[in-house]
């Protein structure tokens, strides 16, 4: 296992294990990095029981659907589509887990969660970001960040992965290679 795949896996076992989602959520992830799958893969293993992946990236959405999520193709710029919010329950996603750290990504899982949901940042921010903080206020929607993880999440990911019990998505794996 190279060591690089044992630390973003273990920085979304550390996001999981900080901001999870209860079982019966509906969980969004936002993204197409290597942050994305690792992400998907942890909540996955979790066991929630809806995780759907919205990404603008064909490799990643093919790996996705392969693991058992849903993968659903990120919108442009612009309003999210209905459909889109039907396929998170109707309204959105309980909790979205934003991990490419770019503006549209940011804005896309504000917009993506529920009244009263939760966001939380992953990734780091290349950009600023631009939006209207009523997005939040009108939603009562709250943003968290996870960025960090400690020895323990970094140990409990070797293990993971040394046994075999974490569906890792291909594509990660030649993302970190």
């Amino acid at each position: 296992m190279s060591e690089a795949l044992e630390r973003v896996v273990a920085q979304a076992l550390h996001a999981v294990r900080l901001h999870g989602p209860a079982l019966s959520d509906t969980v969004a992830v936002v993204g197409a990095s290597a942050t994305a799958l690792a992400m998907l893969s942890a909540l996955l293993a979790r066991g929630v029981g809806k995780v759907v992946l919205v990404t603008a990236d064909e490799r990643v959405a093919a790996a996705a659907q392969k693991a058992g999520a849903t993968a659903l193709e990120s919108p442009a710029e612009g309003d999210v589509p209905a459909e889109l919010l039907e396929m998170l329950g109707g309204y959105g996603a309980d909790v979205v887990f934003e991990c490419d750290g770019d503006s549209h990504s940011r804005r896309l899982a504000v917009e993506l969660a529920r009244p009263a949901g939760r966001i939380v940042l992953v990734a780091e921010s290349r950009e600023p970001v631009e939006m209207s903080p009523n997005l939040l206020v009108f939603g009562d929607k709250r943003v968290q960040g996870s960025r960090g993880f400690g020895d323990d999440e970094l140990e409990f990911a070797r293990e993971l992965l040394a046994a075999g019990r974490l569906r890792i998505l291909v594509p990660l794996g030649e993302t970190l290679a």
